[in-house]
């Protein structure tokens, strides 16, 4: 009888032995599906959000076209709720017109614009206008986003904030006089100095034909070829907040034939994607 309880035993722990090994594989069979799983509804979700913020890209683009939309919109998409700001930046200074055949005429304007800005308190980090001078021309391509400007020391986030009213690298760098800032429009030539010197000077770009002083109508023909009113970009920040995402994009807009192109397509808080239409 004890050779055959033994045999039994044996069996059984062998049976205990395949059904403990069936077990585990069954386990890692469940977690590994259930990883899938959920890697593909991230998956999902992550693609949804990118064609849900392509769309809010795409709208703000007809906003921008049709004229009369005001800043911000705010609608809903199937990743979640999307808020769409933008402001415009053809009436800025463009710090990629240093990498231009014109490099010295726009050193000058941007030493000139930076002087102006210290003198009015407008800025508190002295001597930026030359630092920003070099990273731009040390760059071996035109800078595509002013975050950029954040490698540069003493440029923080809150520097930046006070550059963006005044510097762009997003229009075709012409500067719109009719909604330039007044220290802008002073900047690109020498006799600019006042309100009222401004206002002359818009008055004689808007009409040739319009009776200003001759140093006015002089400033006004060296400045030309600088300006447009038909320029226009824009730099947009599109958020999108749902159950499971809170993302930030930033967008950026220029006219060009009469066509809105993207030329700046940034994720802010995931990967950075940069995508020209």
């Amino acid at each position: 009888m004890t050779p055959a309880r033994n045999e039994r035993g044996a069996i059984l722990l062998l049976v205990l032995l395949v059904v403990s090994i069936l077990f585990v594989i069954i386990g890692q069979f469940a977690t590994s599906m259930a990883l899938d799983r959920a890697l593909a509804r991230n998956h999902l979700a992550d693609t949804q959000a990118r064609c849900d913020m392509r769309s809010a890209a795409a709208l703000l683009k007809a906003a921008v076209r049709e004229g009369g939309a005001e800043s911000p919109l705010s609608f809903s998409l199937p990743s979640g709720r999307v808020t769409v700001t933008w402001t415009p930046e053809a009436g800025k200074f463009n710090i990629n017109n240093l990498r231009t055949e014109n490099v010295t005429r726009a050193t000058d304007q941007l030493d000139r614009l930076f002087t102006l800005l210290e003198g009015k308190n407008l800025i508190q980090v002295l001597g930026l206008s030359g630092q920003i001078a070099d990273f731009v021309l040390s760059s071996e391509r035109p800078i595509l986003s002013m975050g950029e400007l954040k490698q540069i020391d003493g440029i923080t986030d809150e520097v930046l904030q006070g550059l963006e009213k005044v510097l762009t690298v997003y229009s075709d760098g012409l500067v719109n006089h009719t909604i330039a800032p007044p220290e802008v429009l002073a900047c690109l030539a020498d006799g600019i100095n006042n309100q009222k010197t401004i206002e002359e000077v818009k008055k004689k770009l808007e009409d040739p034909g319009a009776r200003v002083p001759g140093n006015v109508a002089g400033i006004a023909n060296r400045i030309r070829r600088d300006i447009s009113g038909d320029s226009e970009a824009y730099r947009a920040e599109i958020r999108l907040t749902g159950g499971f995402t809170s993302r930030t994009l930033e967008v950026a807009l220029r006219k060009e034939e009469d066509r809105y192109h993207i030329i700046l397509f940034n994720e802010l808080e995931a990967n950075h994607e940069r995508s020209v239409e």
